[in-house]
This record gives structure tokens, sequence and C-alpha cells, in this order.
């Protein structure tokens, strides 16, 4: 493993070191590549070291299971297919047995996506290499991606790195048009494919079918629809197959899953909890107002508005505003229906609000493309003071990991690996230990199996007793009430239980009765893995 965690530091400094070496032509701009670069250092230093959190477990190991059982009806999985699949296949493909390492990696990845994509929208408009790094900075330096939505193995930050090459695609397709339907093609694979991801990104679709109908102006009906619209459908259509397989086998039991367990089950449960919840639209909009109103968000608002009025305010723009063009209503439209859309889920958390954030840049570059060159120059020093502070704004959260990426032995997928291999180690008689648990994660990785019906973590076991009972024949899981008889089925030769976890408490109940004996599974104290008295090492 250590030969693997070299390659991997290597592969990341190479190409930073790559950045380093180009020769751009000024000492202000190597400046911006060196920030970026140390930054990018202490982005992946953050990711690799950030603590495991609930919603990984159901992703990963949704995924690790997904080759030998069915991804709803077996495994109980609550969200559209694609993350699951996408880690089965860097799993698959990479043969290696650290999963969550492998998913931060991934995670890592996305975050070299959505800059790079961001970097060609800038350039594709601007030309700036200001506008590109100032674009790319605001996205590294945005404290609610720098938080659990930006760091876990999750569903949240990859649709972001997706539609923004969307978008990119999108750009190319219309100002190339003509034979270039292939672009259209992509732009509308990337769309569906976020989508896939997590649902709440279909607020995409309305904005780019209302562009991809009416622009570019001038243009006569059949060529929007042979050009535009029909190519996006078709990409949208193969970017959906995934969904689309699991909804042709079996409609009603996908609906549950992905939608009603959504709008009953998962609501219900969380009415009955005395514990602090944001249910209501109040505590909903304080959310928005924490994650918006601050930062780097708020800072790009600001550069943006004033890009936006300060041809407005010219004598000589009589012609007009060249920044509201299709593009600037398309920018606004995914930021409207993006924030609308973050209020949609009850109760909410922080990691809802992320649709709109990488828009609010995108609309940085699109108002800094309708200015002209004295406008440009006017507005470079607002550019730089927002650069200055959204990197302030982010300190606190990318310098410690800076001395994190280099400290691989405390990667959280490293420890997280070593940690349950000695905790099941204590185990005998098997290789592959089988654990009964509602953080799966750590089963897997110390190399337990699992019960499918635990795939899922904790989020379908603790809502089993709210699930309508219309639905429940498309559930394979256990609840609290009929924990004893299921594992007295089969019962498992080691229990893995938060010590503080809110949904733990009958399955340590059922370890203590049955005499199982504690090994610790961390320092922290966290987690224990209560092993069954005639599974342990002679």
């Amino acid at each position: 493993m250590t030969s693997t965690v070299l390659t991997v530091r290597k592969t990341l400094m190479g190409a930073i070191s790559r950045l380093l070496s180009l020769q751009p032509g000024s000492a202000l701009r190597n400046t911006a590549v060196g920030a970026i670069a140390v930054m990018a250092i202490g982005l992946f230093g953050r990711v690799l070291s950030y603590p495991v959190q609930d919603d990984e477990n159901i992703h990963i190991a949704t995924a690790l299971l997904l080759s030998d059982h069915h991804i709803y009806r077996d495994l109980g999985f609550v969200h559209l297919p694609n993350l699951p699949l996408m880690l089965n296949a860097v799993f698959s493909l990479s043969g290696t047995d650290h999963y969550v390492l492998a998913g931060r990696l991934l995670v890592c990845l996305a975050w070299v996506g959505a800059a790079a994509a961001l970097g060609l929208i800038a350039w594709q408009k601007t030309k700036s290499p200001a506008v590109v790094a100032t674009a790319i900075i605001l996205l590294m330096t945005n404290t609610l991606l720098l938080g659990p939505a930006g760091m876990l193995v999750t569903n949240n930050l990859l649709p972001i790195t997706v539609s923004l090459f969307g978008l990119y695609f999108f750009i190319r397709g219309m100002e190339e048009y003509r034979g270039r339907p292939w672009l259209f093609f992509l732009s509308g694979l990337c769309i569906s494919v976020a989508i896939g991801l997590k649902v709440n990104n279909i607020f995409l679709v309305p904005p780019f079918a209302a562009a991809a109908f009416l622009a570019p102006a001038g243009q006569p009906f059949g060529a929007r629809l042979k050009h535009a619209v029909l190519p996006m459908i078709a990409g949208g259509l193969v970017g959906g197959l995934p969904a689309l397989y699991y909804l042709a086998q079996d409609p009603d039991g996908f609906l549950a899953h992905t939608l009603r367990y959504f709008t009953y089950a998962h609501h219900d449960y969380w009415q009955t909890l005395d514990e602090p919840k944001v249910m209501g639209m109040a505590g909903k909009l304080q959310i928005a107002e924490q994650m918006w109103l601050g930062g780097a968000t708020l800072l790009a608002a600001c550069l943006a508005l004033y890009q936006f009025f300060v041809p407005l305010s010219s004598r000589e723009r009589p012609e007009g505003h060249v920044a509201a063009g299709w593009l600037f209503w398309l920018t606004i439209g995914l930021i409207a229906l993006g924030a609308a859309v973050s209020f949609i889920p009850t109760p909410a958390f922080s990691q809802y609000f992320t649709p709109p954030v990488a828009f609010v840049i995108v609309l940085v570059i699109v108002t800094h493309a309708g200015l002209d060159e004295r406008e440009r120059r006017l507005a470079l020093p607002l550019m730089a003071a927002v650069v200055a502070l959204s990197m302030v704004a982010g300190a606190s959260r990318l310098v410690p990991g800076i001395p994190a990426f280099f400290m691989p032995h405390k990667w959280t997928g490293i420890v997280v690996h070593d940690n349950a291999r000695a905790a099941l180690g204590q185990i005998g008689g098997t290789a592959a230990p089988r654990v009964a648990t509602l953080w799966p994660i750590y089963a897997l990785e110390g190399g337990g199996t699992i019960y499918p019906e635990f795939a899922a973590g904790p989020f379908v076991y603790r809502i089993a007793d709210h699930i309508p009972a219309a639905d429940r024949r498309h559930f394979r899981t256990t609840s609290a009430s009929r924990l004893p008889a299921f594992l007295d089925a089969d019962p498992p030769q080691a229990i893995i239980v938060k010590n503080n976890g809110r949904s733990d408490g009958e399955l340590r109940d059922y370890a203590i009765a049955n005499g199982y004996r504690p090994v610790p599974l961390d320092r922290s104290g966290e987690l224990s893995v209560l092993v069954r008295p005639d599974s342990g090492k002679k």
C-alpha cells in the first residue's frame, strides 16, 4: 500500500510541478499559478484527511456489493444509481481494498474537473488568464464546498463538475453551431449524468432546454432542432440509461426508493425525533443565509453585480448592455432554479444548498465577458480584492491541509483501513467474518462481509417502521423491533457500533445480551467492535 500512496502523491505533485514550470510571461501570472498550486495541495490534503461521516457508508457499501446484488431491491439504495456505478468501476478497475481512499481520490479528481471546467468556460468567453485564475480560486475557497459537501464520497460535488462540463460544451456548441452537433450531444450527456448522480439536478433541464430552443437569435426553428435540441436529447438519453434501466426493471420499486422514501418515511422519521432539526422555511432561510451570504459565494456575487452595472453607467455604451445575452439569462436561470431546489428537501442540511454556488462563479465570467477593454481594466482592482478576500476566507480550511497532504499515514482512508483490519483481525476462523453494523465502511475495509440489509447504513434501517405498508415489499431491511430475531437467524461474528450512535442501541444491546466482547476500533473511542465469544483468536 505504501507504494500506492507514494504513486498517488507523486502524480499529484507532478501535475502541480508542471503547472509551476509554465512560462506564462508575467510575474503576476506565475504568482497566481503558484497560489493555485499551493491551495490545491491544501485542498487535496483536506479531502484525504477529512473524517469519515455517515453519508459515505451508503455510497461506498452499495458500490462494493453492486456486482452481486440489485441496487434497490437488495441493497436499499435511495438515490439515482450513477455514483455507486462509478465507484464500482473504480474499485473493480483498480483492484483496491482501500475503498475510502479510492473514493476520496475520486473526490480530488472531481475538484480538478470542476476547476478545469470553470477555467475552460472562462477562457472560452474572456481569453483572460486573470478571469481563469479568479474563477478557479473562487471555487477552491468556497467554504460551503470546503465542508462535507465537497470533502466526502457523496453525490454533492460530482454533479457540479459534470454540469459545468455540460455548460462548457453547450457554450462551445452555440458559438460553433452548425457542423458541431456532437457538442450538444456531450452537453446533454453531462446534464443527464449530473441528474443521475443526484435527482435535484433536474433543475438544470428547464434553463438548458429554453436556451437550446431560443438561442442563438436569428436561427430558424428547424436548424435549432437539428443542430441543438435533438443532439441534446440524444445525449440525455444516453446519460440517463442507468436510471432508465432500473426504472424499466421495476418502476414502482424504483420510485419507492428514489422518491417516496424521501416524501414519506424519511420525513416522518425526522418528525419523531426530539432533537434540533430544520424542518420549516424559516430555518432553511437561515441555512441559506449562512451558506450563500458569506465567503467566496457572496464575494463572487458582488463582483458579478459590479461587472453587470459598469456598462449601464457608461456614457460610451449607448447601444445597451452586451452581457445580457442568452448566456447571461441561462446562467441567471441556473442560479435561480438551483437556489429554489435547495429549499425542497426536509429536513434541511448544508449540503443541500450547493446547486447554485458554481453558477454564481459562472456569472462572474459571463458579466466580465460583456465588458469592453476599458471596463475590464476598471474591474481588475475589485477582482483582485475579491480573490484576496476569498483566499483569506478559505485559509482556515486549506492551510491545515498542506501538512496533511504530506502525511499519508494520517489520511482517513489509510487510518480507517488499518484500524478496521487490526480490529477484525481479532476474529479467528475465517478470512471474511460476517459483521452486523450500520457503518458498513468499517466492516468492508476490515475485510469482513456485511448483511445486504445494512448496506444502506442507518438510512433505511432507522426509517423501516415508517415505510408505508404498500412500499415495504420493495425494501430488504429489518428494524429495531425485529433486530433480535433477524440476527438470531444468522448470528454475526462481530458487531460494529458507534458508541454515541442514535440508531445503534439495539445492536449494542444484542451484543451485550449474547456475550460479545469489545475490541477498540479506533483511538478516538467513537467506534467499537464487539466479537462473538466463539469467534475470537485462540
